[in-house]
């Protein structure tokens, strides 16, 4: 297993393509949760790269940048 920390303000532009670098070989199931732009990202990889349909993936969104209530914004 290799852990690769991103920093919170390029999250959301890099994480699909750290997971996209993973490989694609014998996965079974993709899980992310976070913000939403991410969420569809990795959701695209899921699909397309490692070739998870519904019920082996998923990737949820549980805010949205910019939005009232996303922590980077509250004062």
């Amino acid at each position: 297993m290799k852990v690769t920390a991103i920093a919170p303000e390029d999250f959301t532009s890099k994480v699909a393509d750290l997971l996209h670098a993973c490989g694609t070989s014998k996965v079974s199931y993709g899980w992310f949760a976070g913000e939403f732009h991410a969420a569809q990202a990795v959701r695209k990889v899921f699909k397309s790269s490692f070739g998870l349909q519904k019920g082996k993936q998923l990737s949820v969104a549980y805010w949205k940048e910019g939005t009232p209530g996303h922590s980077s914004r509250a004062a």
